[in-house]
């Protein structure tokens, strides 16, 4: 054997026996490893507060986080896991949910991604990927509060329509969620989650899957994209997450489409396309017991609180003409969806066909 092979082999010896073990012993020390340090690190990276019953870990690259609860500012439960496994990669961080999620809510839901939204991808704080993987079904449940239907202000002042106590739920499948910085420019940080209603099933088409993606480049400013694939997301949910929706479009109504809200320091605009169903028109019109009524948005576009592109019609029930819904009722302001007041507008005006 030659000196340059028992140098290499010296060295990649040194490597193996040394270095590898140093660089895993330091990574494994420089993570917060108890219970309070987690909790410190995810008050300072998501903003929000966490207790944690006890950390286990079996290795330098894997974290078991058990009896993680997220806390609103109030001190309610947002979210509950048994346990949560952190694996740690060069590139990638995944952090995987093994049993079902408790408490979750869709106005927790809607605290959560307001606070990644405003600490992560606003800030741009992540410098490599992560990976959150729920593996089994998760339920999230409509809030059970009272909810007082917003009327338009142009509705009669001597109208009233009782307060809703509502009691929904959802069950997702195969939720995951993406945060990350961009690629391949590197120049912004993003935030997507992909998951199915229902439970999952064999033969499912991953082409079905509701995906969400929230974004915030140099070139596009913060973005949000919303496309269901075909399938009917719940507008109690739907308004917590991405649109200003009224609960008078009722506990059934639903919305399949597609939806792009841009906004940078100078411009905003909206695009829409997509279709509302089992709307319950008793909830915005006094006296109307339609409860099954349409609205479709074949293509709608606002840019800085007018509209560019304009086609929308209502109909109220199967039997029903279809009635285009003026440009100027929908949208309040670029990204405020004001369903109650196209509708109070639309039925209580001259209506127009939907052909003219």
């Amino acid at each position: 054997m030659s000196d340059n092979q028992r140098r290499s082999i010296c060295r990649i010896l040194f490597v193996i026996v040394c270095v590898l073990p140093t660089f895993a012993i330091g990574y494994w020390i420089c993570h917060p490893q108890t219970a309070s340090g987690w909790e410190r690190a995810i008050r300072a990276q998501l903003g929000v507060t966490a207790r944690i019953d006890s950390i286990e870990t079996p290795g330098p690259y894997v974290t078991i986080l058990r009896g993680l609860e997220f806390l609103d500012p109030d001190g309610e439960t947002l979210f509950k896991t048994v346990v949560t496994r952190i694996e740690y990669g060069r590139d990638l961080n995944k952090v995987i949910i093994p049993h079902k999620v408790h408490h979750l809510t869709n106005e927790g839901l809607a605290f959560l991604i307001k606070r990644v939204n405003q600490n992560v991808v606003r800030n741009r704080s992540l410098s490599r990927h992560w990976t959150v993987v729920c593996l089994e079904d998760a339920t999230i449940e409509e809030s059970t509060h009272a909810i007082t239907p917003r009327l338009d202000s142009s509705e009669p002042t001597d109208e009233w329509i009782p307060p809703l106590t509502l009691a929904n739920s959802l069950k997702v499948s195969g939720l995951q969620i993406d945060i990350g910085p961009t690629v391949p420019q590197a120049d912004g940080t993003f935030a997507h989650a992909t998951f199915r209603i229902g439970s999952a099933s064999v033969g499912d088409d991953p082409d079905q899957l509701v995906s969400c993606e929230m974004s915030k480049t140099d070139q596009f400013g913060h973005a949000l994209v919303l496309d269901t694939n075909g399938t009917g997301l719940p507008c109690w949910l739907l308004g917590d997450l991405a649109l200003d929706l009224p609960a008078t479009l009722g506990s059934n109504a639903t919305f399949r489409g597609d939806l792009l809200i841009k906004s940078t320091a100078t411009n905003s605009s909206v695009e829409i396309a997509g279709t509302f169903e089992g709307v319950d028109l008793s909830r915005s019109i006094a006296g109307n017991m339609q409860t099954n009524a349409m609205i479709r948005l074949n293509n709608c576009e606002y840019f800085n609180g007018e509209f560019k592109v304009w086609d929308a019609i209502l109909k109220p029930d199967a039997d029903s003409p279809p009635t285009r819904i003026d440009e100027k009722y929908l949208f309040k302001h670029s990204s405020n969806f004001d369903i109650a007041s196209a509708l109070f507008n639309t039925l209580s005006g001259t209506p127009r066909s939907a052909n003219r």
